[in-house]
């Protein structure tokens, strides 16, 4: 047992990370934006490793090419995170209820030969965002290139709809990336969806709605919707056949 040694390893911080990849660049004379680091570090999550084979990846794509400078909008290409733009207000959209903003924000993703998967993933990263500082969570802007636009909008409203929008979105499966259809039906089902999603305190007062405007019982209120979430009362015997 004493000739055992045991090493604790963490991850490291962004800062340390950039000033590592920085020195990096140095060394092997690669021109990049000071975002471009930051960026590779955050997509890292705390692995240096990790870190320094992005940055080779972005410098070997990159090498040829008449810019000289690998850009941030390079580095996101790479790392499947798309337009921060467009999956900023894509988020916005999705927290603020505007279907037509969001829907139109896809569309013209498609229109410009934009990665859907891309946008998915840049989306998802900025709900993140907004949960975390949601719950909490200090030390986010360090984290995540969210800016400042989600978190005050995510501010009014509450923790349940922003699990309920990353989780809708985060499952999504694009199979076709020629086609917006299944983004754009996760974002109606998030949209219009989340207006029908009860918190658990409130299950009781809704299942007594339910049943009271509906002669159907697992019904919702002139809507016609089944909740599968609530248990259906057992028919009494001999009643109905």
């Amino acid at each position: 047992i004493s000739r055992c040694q045991r090493f604790d390893f963490r991850r490291l911080s962004i800062d340390v990370m950039v000033d590592r990849l920085a020195d990096i660049c140095g060394e092997e004379d690669i021109d990049c934006q000071p975002e471009v680091l930051s960026i590779i570090a955050q997509a890292s999550w705390g692995s240096l490793r990790d870190a320094e084979n992005l940055l080779e990846q972005l410098a070997v794509s990159h090498f040829g090419k008449k810019e000289s400078e690998i850009t941030t909008e390079a580095a996101r290409s790479l790392l499947g995170l798309g337009d921060i733009e467009s999956a900023t207000n894509l988020a916005v959209a999705l927290i603020s209820g505007n279907s037509s903003s969001a829907l139109s924000i896809i569309n013209d993703q498609v229109r410009t030969g934009a990665d859907l998967k891309s946008l998915k993933n840049g989306t998802v990263d900025t709900l993140r965002t907004a949960l975390l500082e949601k719950a909490g969570v200090k030390g986010i802007a360090d984290q995540n290139s969210s800016n400042d636009l989600v978190k005050s909008v995510a501010r009014g409203v509450a923790i349940e709809k922003l699990l309920f929008l990353l989780a809708a979105i985060g499952q999504v499966d694009i199979k076709n990336e020629a086609s917006p259809l299944d983004l754009e039906i996760a974002v109606i089902k998030c949209i219009y969806g989340s207006n029908e999603v009860p918190k658990t305190r409130n299950i009781s007062k809704w299942r007594q709605n339910a049943n009271s405007h509906s002669s159907t019982p697992g019904l919702g209120p002139y809507t016609g919707y089944h909740l599968s979430f609530l248990p259906t009362p057992e028919r009494p015997r001999g009643v109905g056949g």
